[in-house]
């Protein structure tokens, strides 16, 4: 498997974090409105925003929103948006009433909007259920829900960590200023060469 390699005093200018949630909630209803079956139901898109959250973290050791994902029966959850939609079963994308995207594709930083086009590229095809049964065999919310418990927290430290070691390479989802390499990718460089100890020290920074 690869290994993330990034110098994060590098890419921190390179990249926002923590924007509202509310914003990223709107950009994918925007992203599924543009289809001409739209499929995103409040059940897809809690697991849409879980798989996101847990991508960012691992590539930049920062949230992509500012709401924490909690484990909940049926997985990884944003308890906030779990209340805006509360007792809807219905199309997200067709309830005007839910739906605010007014120039969401301007509102948002360029950087997030290519990566949340990147997590929309890989789970717009995947119904509820499929995502929905992803979740639950992910160490994240395994290792976090409690039976009858109410709002426990999915650390972010532990969806970082399985994002990062436990998801293969091609699977992953990265911001646009992280690279992954292989982690023999130096090993074999001579010591006296002067370029390559540079990238070393980047490398390790």
């Amino acid at each position: 498997m690869a290994e993330q390699v990034r110098n994060r005093t590098a890419v921190q200018e390179n990249f926002h974090h923590d924007i509202d949630v509310l914003d990223t909630v709107a950009y994918l209803l925007y992203k599924d409105a543009s289809r001409e079956e739209p499929d995103v139901t409040p059940l897809k898109l809690q697991k849409i925003l879980y798989i996101a959250q847990a991508n960012y973290l691992a590539a930049t050791n920062f949230r992509l929103f500012d709401e924490p994902v909690e484990a909940f029966e049926n997985g990884p959850v944003v308890h906030r948006i779990t209340k805006l939609y509360f007792g809807r079963q219905i199309i997200v994308a067709r309830d005007e009433e839910v739906s605010d995207w007014e120039n969401i594709d301007t509102r948002l930083p360029e950087d997030i909007r290519d990566f949340l086009d990147r997590v929309w590229d890989q789970c717009k095809d995947l119904s509820a259920s499929a995502l929905w049964s992803r979740a639950h065999v992910e160490s994240p919310w395994l290792d976090s829900y409690v039976k009858d418990s109410y709002r426990t927290v999915i650390p972010d430290e532990l969806m970082a960590t399985f994002y990062s070691e436990h998801i293969e390479a091609d699977k992953r989802i990265l911001h646009s200023a992280v690279v992954l390499i292989p982690k023999d990718f130096l090993d074999d460089a001579a010591e006296d060469d002067l370029e390559l100890d540079c990238l070393r020290s980047f490398f390790a920074a």
